[in-house]
């Protein structure tokens, strides 16, 4: 680990598992398939755009937020830089219709969302600007996953939309070294252990029928459907009477609809934030983890289920700084040829849809989806409360999708999964959870 001459922290950094484990498949695959797939937000902006305002903000993020700045040396260590500017790309969309040229510009924020960065690459950030009107346009901000997660991605948006904000740069090498520590220490030894021990006899590989597409493997499939606001009201009131998680209800509704064998209990990876302190909270860089959580076999009510899917997922959470690389050689394989399967749950306070309208200098500047960030298993399912709008479509109290490529599933697989686990969520909405038993629910 390298020091700089003016004695301030390291200059050359640990790189994380979860970096490590990226990298190797980066140079193993190339950035193909999900791994071309870049942290993406958008900003819709009405009024006039300031080039010149706009690139003087994205300066002051890489200023304010260090971890931007890295260089990935190799798979073990990334170096800070000084990087000082972000250049912005601004695109006049020209179309008949002003529906048609928005229509274009999220299509291509679509495209960016997929256009990789490249290992040495340097700052981790880049944004274009998206014109379809004098008045109306697209902000698209892309962020290499090895330096930012969904936490991250909010504290971008808010940064970019300040008007006064303290440049001094974020905690991020001290709490890097500091995250780092822990995991080799005895805090983080034991509570890896805890999480193989927890989840040991589930089965990785879900008994999910799927058919691959060999034709064009690595084309990516993504699909997002608003729940109806009546199921979701319903379900809102049943969590909160039990007392439990909304991602709980989802992840069994999940293993209900999807896997056809109901004795066996599944791994099911999600998001978690990966922030155990309140000063990490406020610190750009890639601190999210995927946990697992084990979904039991599904017998007994639909109460006794949710309750202990709600105790396993605040355990998770209890050592959510733990990388789910360390966990995995611990499960059970499950079905040869079965897909992985991943819950990423965005409460509405992280997935940016509660985000007020900003003013950016004489024009008003919202957030809006582009798109949601894959993890490494091969289908991930998304439960997104107050979805930001995407095109013009209104917005959602709850939206539910799913990713994957073609090399796991084809487009019509992932649509009946979709169907089948809307389809279950509503008769969760409506049943007694008290007296249905799971097995009902398919």
């Amino acid at each position: 680990m390298s020091m700089p001459e003016d004695g301030g922290p390291p200059a050359e950094f640990p790189n994380s598992v979860a970096q490590r484990e990226r990298i190797r498949m980066l140079l193993e695959y190339g950035p193909t398939g999900r791994l071309r797939h870049c942290l993406t937000v958008g900003i819709e902006i009405h009024g006039k755009a300031d080039d010149d305002d706009l690139s003087a903000r994205l300066t002051r993020l890489i200023k304010r937020r260090p971890a931007l700045s890295s260089v990935f040396v190799d798979e073990s260590t990334h170096r800070l830089t000084r990087d000082t500017a972000v250049g912005l790309r601004r695109q006049h969309i020209d179309a008949p219709t002003p529906k048609a040229r928005w229509a274009i510009a999220n299509h291509i924020a679509g495209f960016e969302a997929e256009r990789p960065f490249q290992l040495g690459d340097r700052p981790l950030v880049r944004a274009t600007l998206l014109t379809t009107e004098e008045d109306r346009h697209l902000l698209v901000v892309c962020l290499d996953p090895l330096v930012c997660d969904a936490w991250s991605a909010n504290l971008v948006v808010k940064d970019l939309l300040a008007d006064d904000l303290d440049e001094s740069p974020d905690a991020y090498p001290t709490a890097w070294l500091s995250r780092e520590a822990w995991l080799a220490g005895p805090e983080g030894q034991a509570a890896v252990h805890r999480r193989r021990q927890q989840a040991a006899d589930a089965w990785r590989c879900w008994p999910v029928p799927v058919d691959k597409d060999v034709h064009d493997p690595d084309e990516t499939i993504e699909r997002f459907i608003p729940v109806d606001d009546a199921v979701v009201a319903l379900l809102r009131d049943k969590v909160r009477w039990a007392r439990g998680s909304l991602l709980a209800v989802g992840a069994l509704a999940l293993a209900c609809s999807a896997a056809t064998d109901a004795t066996a209990p599944l791994a099911l990876r999600t998001t978690v934030a990966g922030r155990a302190t309140r000063a990490e909270e406020t610190i750009v860089g890639w601190f999210a983890n995927e946990a697992v959580l084990r979904i039991p076999p599904r017998n007994g009510t639909v109460l006794q289920l949710l309750t202990a899917l709600r105790a396993e997922i605040f355990a998770a959470l209890g050592d959510q700084r733990v990388p789910y690389a360390l966990v995995d050689p611990s499960l059970s394989p499950g079905v040869p040829d079965g897909p992985s399967c991943a819950l990423v749950f965005l409460p509405s306070g992280l997935s940016g849809g509660q985000q007020v309208g900003h003013r950016l200098g004489d024009a008003t500047a919202t957030r809006t989806a582009v798109s949601v960030c894959p993890t490494g298993a091969d289908i991930d399912f998304f439960m997104i409360e107050d979805m930001p709008p995407v095109d013009d479509r209104p917005r959602a109290l709850l939206a539910v999708g799913a990713g994957t490529r073609r090399a796991v599933a084809s487009p019509t697989t992932i649509d009946q999964l979709l169907e089948r686990w809307l389809a279950a969520l509503g008769e969760l909405a409506t049943c007694d959870w008290e007296r249905t038993p799971v097995a009902e629910i398919s």
